[in-house]
């Protein structure tokens, strides 16, 4: 999948402390936006040394996958940090399906690299010049490093409002053009867990890739 994305983009919006958005380069140019909620449990040592242990609601990093078939590329939105909202702007309209969700937490001494790749089609619309409003997506995650086994779970498209609070009372030209957007299909997902070296050797950096 690293090899296949294209774009990266990233905006920070917090609800808190809301940012104004990239204006509408076309008339035609879309938006998605939503909130990625992670929640990751972890155990075991991994057969690297590596300890997996962590409960945490706030990742190091996490993003979401995003393939447009209309156009045939693929972009990686990355949450802020801190924060859990995301935002594409300027997105090409058209057909998108999610293929991965994808975060790195921090253990003790390592980090590990989480991911979820949908293997059903799980889709949404992007409509020309609007907004594709995703609302607040839940992602719980646990692994066990020892045993090598990883679960997944998801609960997608709830309280579009709050998703939406990012760009509340900001002066842009997007407000009013949100469409509360759903995915269409089966959240079905294979898990994955990596962890890197223990931080101290000499291959234990954090290297947040995808």
């Amino acid at each position: 999948m690293r090899g296949l994305v294209l774009g990266l983009f990233a905006v920070a919006l917090l609800a808190a402390c809301a940012s104004v958005a990239p204006p509408p380069a076309s008339s035609d140019s879309s938006m998605i936006l939503g909130r990625l909620k992670v929640e990751v449990s972890g155990m075991g040592i991994a057969t690297n040394g590596a300890s997996g242990w962590v409960d945490t609601e706030w990742p190091y990093a996490a993003a979401l996958v995003v393939y447009n078939e209309t156009s045939g590329r693929t972009y990686e939105i990355r949450t802020a940090t801190p924060g859990d909202s995301f935002v594409l702007a300027n997105a090409e309209p058209g057909s998108y399906q999610l293929r991965e969700l994808w975060a790195q937490v921090k253990t003790d001494d390592a980090y590990v690299t989480i991911s979820s790749s949908f293997y059903k089609d799980l889709a949404f619309e992007v409509k020309p010049g609007r907004l594709a409003n995703l609302g607040v997506n839940s992602w719980k995650f646990s692994y066990d490093l020892t045993r090598a086994v990883s679960n997944n779970s998801f609960a997608l498209n709830a309280d579009f409002p709050a998703a939406e609070q990012a760009l509340a009372g900001v002066d842009t030209q997007w407000t009013g053009r949100a469409d509360q957007t759903s995915f269409e299909g089966e959240a079905k997902a294979n898990p994955s867990a990596v962890a890197f070296e223990p931080r101290g050797t000499s291959n234990g950096q954090i290297i947040v890739l995808h």
